[in-house]
């Protein structure tokens, strides 16, 4: 009998205890670094995305304007990239918004090329969604000049800290 109260003294111990193990760390999501780049081909004009823009670093971006985040960050990168970098790597973004209407308002209202911005019509069941491994939220891939991811989930700083 003691020793059955001492097996459910350390399993009340123990248990709990392990329901912090482990929270700070999130599982990754998406593609990683050092993996080639998966090809974006345009709907509209059958044009394969990355394959044209090889031999320049890209900033591949993935948000919404649903998300309060992912848009700002989306406008923090192109206004960085338009203002300091815009030499050094090109800005490609998609939008997986449920409407084109609310996906043109956000890039008029934010001021934002239009020409680096796409709609993806299929939202999350569209292949570069699946293709990246996505989920919701902001998502950024920095690809190097051969089609390979260098980063992922850069901020500002850290891209700055790349284009050095």
């Amino acid at each position: 009998m003691r020793s059955f109260k001492n097996i459910f003294l350390l399993l009340l111990i123990f248990i709990p205890a392990t329901a912090y193990i482990g929270k700070d760390h999130q599982p990754s999501v998406g593609l990683s670094p050092g993996s080639t780049a998966p090809e974006i081909q345009l709907n509209n004009t059958g044009k394969e995305l990355l394959s044209s823009s090889r031999g320049h670093l890209v900033l591949l971006q993935f948000w919404a304007a649903f998300d309060a985040e992912s848009r700002m960050n989306n406008l923090l990168m192109y206004n960085t990239i338009s203002r300091h970098h815009a030499k050094q790597v090109q800005m490609v973004s998609f939008s997986f918004d449920t409407q084109k209407l609310i996906f043109d308002e956000t890039v008029r209202t934010d001021g934002i090329s239009t020409s680096s911005q796409f709609f993806v019509d299929e939202g999350q069941n569209s292949q570069v969604y699946k293709n990246y491994h996505l989920s919701n939220g902001y998502a950024n891939y920095l690809i190097d000049t051969a089609g390979v991811i260098l980063a992922k989930d850069l901020t500002v700083s850290q891209l700055a800290n790349y284009l050095k």
